[in-house]
């Protein structure tokens, strides 16, 4: 899934809200040691054995997955290629904002 223009500063909102109220976990480590995690996020430019990784914890879990190639731009972290919601309700406004700009496309 990509995000469009259009909704790109909601789910940048989103993930800054998460971040803030310390409902994430970041980087590929702390994501795989995580309970509760109820989205990932994930950056095309993260290692294929990282994002391996991931996938099988997502797939395992239940958790639902998501790829952009501007994770860094969107957490107003430049470097982070991984991330991880916890909070329900959070993570479920990112997907069904994703969802509706794949809509909408």
């Amino acid at each position: 899934m990509r995000i469009s223009q259009e909704f790109f500063p909601k789910v940048k909102t989103y993930i800054g809200f998460a971040i803030k109220s310390k409902a994430v976990a970041i980087g590929t480590d702390n994501i795989l040691s995580a309970k509760g995690v109820k989205l990932i996020i994930l950056d095309e430019a993260l290692s294929e054995n990282s994002a391996s990784k991931l996938k099988a914890k997502a797939q395992k879990e239940s958790t639902k997955i998501i790829f952009t190639d501007s994770l860094g731009e969107l957490s107003s972290r430049e470097s982070l290629k991984a991330i991880g919601i916890k909070n329900a309700q959070l993570a479920e406004a990112i997907t069904s904002t994703i969802v509706l700009s794949d809509k909408e496309s």
